[in-house]
């Protein structure tokens, strides 16, 4: 996501560490939740990955 950001002096380092705190905070709540019961081991780990996609996919359309 990061290197979709059209600055020519590269990206500002605040808003890079702002939105990775952000994606790592959503995706360790949806790790340790337990909503989902029947997520455990590799299904609870690629759910994770699955809602870091989601997360950085919407940061890059909703600041684009």
């Amino acid at each position: 996501m990061f290197a979709f950001f059209n600055d020519p002096e590269g990206p500002n380092l605040l808003v890079v560490i702002g939105m990775a705190a952000a994606i790592y905070l959503v995706s360790s709540a949806v790790y340790l939740s337990n909503v989902y019961p029947s997520l455990t081991g590799f299904k609870r780990s690629l759910a994770t990955i699955f809602i870091q996609i989601f997360i950085a996919t919407g940061f890059y359309l909703g600041l684009r």
